[in-house]
């Protein structure tokens, strides 16, 4: 049997009840369902690093971005850990060529391989305020791509009534 590409082991403390996650997930696609409040975005971001009160593990491809048990704890930017908000959480002060570029580490390679892939080239002086928020899901996720992601999570990536309408 061939190693998981995801392996999670998580407790998270949400404000009404502790959300507990033990998976190993295969390399593909795995979509994460369940009622408003049942933890969806709280499970994305411990993943991504964002909620420093997870404890547990989580390792990708091996490797341990989180391992409490063992003082592992990497910090978001070293994850390779791509993470789609459901607002697409783009910096209002960036424009949209700035807003991918953020967080790639100089690989103009990558950035530019995203703004084709997502057909940005029209967007990239814009605001993200003048965007329609499938633009700015487009843009949030090009974004996520620029950092050669290992693992990709998207929270509600249909939010936005054009999002990746261009895939």
């Amino acid at each position: 049997m061939s190693p998981a590409a995801m392996e999670l082991d998580l407790t998270l403390g949400l404000p009404s009840f502790t959300l507990g996650v033990k998976a190993d997930l295969p390399p593909g696609v795995t979509a994460i369902m369940g009622p408003s409040g049942a933890g969806k975005t709280s499970l994305l971001e411990a993943i991504a690093g964002l909620r420093r009160d997870a404890r547990g593990r989580v390792a990708v491809g091996g490797e341990n971005l989180l391992d409490t048990g063992r003082g592992v704890a990497l910090p978001p930017e070293h994850r390779r850990v791509g993470y789609v908000p459901q607002d697409a959480g783009l910096f209002p002060h960036l424009s949209v060529r700035d807003n991918v570029r953020f967080g790639a580490r100089a690989d103009e390679e990558a950035v530019e391989a995203a703004i084709d892939t997502l057909e940005l080239r029209p967007l990239l002086d814009r605001s993200p305020r003048s965007l329609s928020g499938g633009e700015g899901q487009r843009v949030a996720l090009a974004r996520a791509l620029a950092i050669r992601p290992r693992a990709l999570l998207l929270d509600e990536p249909k939010a936005g009534p054009d999002s990746y309408t261009h895939l």
